[in-house]
């Protein structure tokens, strides 16, 4: 089997896992993966950083209900958001609506579709979501995303982080315990189910591993800018300082 084939199943079970909307945001509501305080960080440095005009690509937007708490109040001009679940796409409109400016949703596989964009942006956003790239497939994503970004933007990116000394297995043990005994609101189905996806489709790096993919990329800058206190998920910022 070719590695395209592989990777047009990968897609495929990752979108059926997230057309399932209502089991994943359970764990937003609940706050379990430290959504509340990985999004007021982004909203600090869309604050800082973009006091009159902005525009921003999100990949991997979900429903979108974190993202439009974060900008709200910001000068925010045009918004593209852009998942893999038509379910979740369909209430990130109704979550934006409160949101006035421009505003595009597309479908489709991020890897791909950051292919089709002809346009720059000042932020981009990877939601929970480049998580789901081997090291290979995300360089070539950062790749593309140093193409389109201005040269004052930021990349913000929400992802699993790696201890340094631990392997991909060991990462994905950890977070399973934490989930098990944290997750009590998540029925148990619905724990095994996100146990089968992570280990199935999850491929986090270390914060050492991210800087070297963007450093390779054209970026010279990565800053952790928030991690939880399980020490499982955290917000990076990579950008291109002159």
């Amino acid at each position: 089997m070719n590695s395209e084939v592989r990777n047009g199943d990968r897609v495929q079970t990752v979108r059926e896992f997230f057309e399932q909307w209502d089991a994943y945001d359970c764990i937003i509501e609940n706050n379990y993966m430290f959504h509340r305080e990985i999004y007021a960080a982004v909203r600090l440095q869309l604050q800082k950083r973009f006091p009159t005009s902005y525009t921003m690509l999100e990949l991997g937007c979900g429903d979108a209900s974190c993202t439009a708490k974060a900008v709200l109040g910001t000068p925010l001009r045009h918004y593209l958001g852009n998942d893999l679940s038509s379910s979740a796409l369909q209430i990130a409109t109704r979550n934006m609506a409160a949101v006035p400016c421009k505003q595009d949703f597309k479908q489709g596989d991020l890897y791909e579709f950051i292919k089709t964009i002809d346009r720059r942006f000042e932020v981009i956003l990877a939601g929970f979501s480049m998580h789901h790239l081997p090291a290979e497939r995300k360089s070539k994503l950062l790749g593309r995303c140093r193409n389109i970004l201005n040269h004052d933007g930021i990349l913000l990116i929400l992802d699993p982080i790696r201890r340094i000394d631990e392997t991909r297995q060991e990462f994905l043990q950890r977070w399973w315990e934490n989930c098990d005994a944290a997750w009590a609101k998540v029925p148990p189905a619905n724990r095994a189910l996100f146990r089968e996806h992570i280990f199935a489709h999850d491929y986090p790096e270390t914060l050492q591993s991210m800087e070297k993919l963007a450093r390779d990329n054209g970026f010279t800058r990565t800053k952790l800018l928030y991690l939880d206190p399980p020490q499982l998920h955290g917000l990076l910022l990579v950008e291109i300082k002159t």
